[in-house]
């Protein structure tokens, strides 16, 4: 049977934090699955499809690394895939808290799927809400994010943008 995971997450946008994760959870498993969840009571910065497509761009080098998206219950969606593991990532103690009541839920829901947490190693100070408060400034981004995300804020125009407030 492969061992097979799920990193779920808005990504809105994708981090190197986010990306760090993924490499180290992909040593982990057989295959992993990093989902774009949507979330319909959360607006978005980015288009979920972009999203997807730059996830995919910065993650092509792992080659058991999958790129998804879906608007389902995560645990109805790992069981779908077969996965047995929710990955997530913890920056510092003030994750642990929210993290906590959802493993909590979803052991709940489907106590055959385990939670594995990895600790965000030299990247607990980036955020997604930090990366798109930066960009409201212009900053540069290019240590913050994968290439393929960086073109994509300058793409769609949310470089030196600003974001009206509520949205970061």
């Amino acid at each position: 049977m492969k061992r097979r995971a799920v990193f779920p997450g808005s990504f809105d946008p994708f981090t190197n934090g986010h990306l760090d994760v993924v490499t180290r959870a992909s040593r982990l498993f057989d295959e992993l699955y990093v989902t774009v969840f949507v979330n319909p009571d959360k607006p978005s910065w980015l288009d979920a499809d972009a999203r997807v497509d730059a996830i995919r761009q910065s993650t092509r080098h792992l080659a058991n690394v999958s790129t998804d998206q879906s608007r389902e219950l995560l645990v109805r969606y790992c069981a779908r895939l077969g996965a047995q593991a929710i990955v997530r990532g913890l920056r510092g103690p003030e994750d642990v808290g929210y993290e906590w009541s959802m493993t909590l839920m979803n052991a709940h829901l489907a106590s055959d799927i385990e939670t594995v947490f990895l600790a965000s190693i030299g990247w607990a100070h980036v955020s997604a809400s930090r990366v798109r408060e930066l960009c409201r400034y212009g900053v540069p981004l290019a240590d913050l994010v994968p290439a393929p995300v960086a073109a994509l804020l300058t793409a769609v125009g949310k470089v030196g943008k600003e974001i009206p407030d509520g949205q970061d």
